[in-house]
């Protein structure tokens, strides 16, 4: 494979959330497409997001608006309920409405 097609392969990686991909050179006849597992993590992630999906009560009481009490319910709500599937899914616990939630949304990540 040349080098740009392999520059295209993992900038394409990076686009698409896929949990495989095909890859065939230019002009080889394919009888049976060969599956490339592939792990993508994004080269921009910002480290200094806290995940609420697996942050401990000491890391969420660092978020604006959430102290010891909110923070614990945030913990038992992802304990009870499974992980959040977006950020706003922090509104469904009682006490973190719109006026909490655009103050830390910026912060957080899942």
């Amino acid at each position: 494979m040349k080098d740009s097609s392999v520059r295209t392969l993992v900038f394409l990686c990076l686009i698409i959330t896929a949990v495989a991909v095909f890859v065939h050179a230019v002009n080889e006849e394919v009888n049976k497409p060969q599956v490339v597992s592939v792990r993508v993590i994004s080269e921009s992630r910002n480290e200094s997001l806290i995940n609420i999906n697996t942050a401990d009560k000491e890391t969420l009481m660092k978020l604006k608006g959430i102290g010891e009490v909110r923070a614990q319910q945030i913990i038992d709500f992802r304990t009870k309920n499974g992980m959040f599937v977006t950020t706003k899914d922090l509104m469904r616990i009682d006490g973190i409405g719109a006026t909490i939630f655009s103050s830390i949304q910026n912060d957080i990540t899942v």
